[in-house]
Formats: C-alpha cells, structure tokens, sequence
C-alpha cells in the first residue's frame, strides 16, 4: 500500500473482481485520450521536465534521424511510501 505524497490517497486497486491484465488496460486506455496528451514543439534552448510518477513517457519519433537527443535523469530524494 502507499500513499501519493499531495493527496495521501491510496495507491491499489479496490475491486478484487477485476483481473490485473483487464485493470491495466483500462487504466492504458483511459490515460492514452488525446485530453490527457502534451506534445511539445521543440524550440533550440528548450527543457522539459515531468513526474513519472503521474504520467506516462513517449518519444513518438516524429523527428529527423539525424537530429541529435540528448535525454538526462534527475532522480530527487522524495517521501518515503507509506
């Protein structure tokens, strides 16, 4: 069991009647709409940055092979899970 750090609610699924397989795609589905989707339009000088906690990551390869990426990890020292 653990607990988001803002809203202390708890993270695990209630409904024992729904198997993990069906309960993930579910989850994909929902969290997949184009309401829930960024794209960036890169500009020289651009960073961005996003909490895998609450979301989900995609480079979508909608750009030049021969354009170079550079993708660094920053790991912060967060709260414990509950």
């Amino acid at each position: 069991m653990r607990r988001w750090p803002r809203s202390r609610l708890r993270c695990r699924i209630r409904d024992p009647s729904r198997t993990l397989a069906r309960c993930a795609a579910m989850l994909l589905e929902h969290s997949t709409q184009l309401k829930f989707q960024y794209r960036h339009k890169w500009k020289c000088g651009d960073v961005v940055i996003w909490d895998n906690r609450c979301l989900l990551h995609k480079a979508n390869g909608d750009y030049p092979v021969e354009e170079v990426r550079y993708l660094y990890r920053l790991m912060l020292k967060g709260d414990r899970p509950a």
